[in-house]
């Protein structure tokens, strides 16, 4: 399952990269950004910690996540 997740993510990160009005940061480096003031919970971003991230990143919108398998 983890290299389907790591496809969709791959293409994903590749369609959004082709559309001239958006700007794509690699993972590394907002992951950086988030574990500057210490370990963050991946599970919860605030608020607060994306509004910081979007300013740093100069970017209107901050979008993070993962693809998750459901377990039923």
């Amino acid at each position: 399952m983890e290299r389907v997740q790591d496809g969709i993510q791959n293409s994903l990160i590749s369609a959004l990269s082709n559309i001239g009005e958006l700007k794509v940061r690699q993972q590394e480096s907002i992951n950086k950004l988030l574990n500057s003031n210490g370990p963050v919970n991946y599970a919860v971003i605030f608020p607060c910690s994306g509004r910081i991230v979007s300013k740093k990143l100069d970017a209107d919108i901050f979008v993070y996540g993962d693809i998750l398998k459901e377990v039923q």
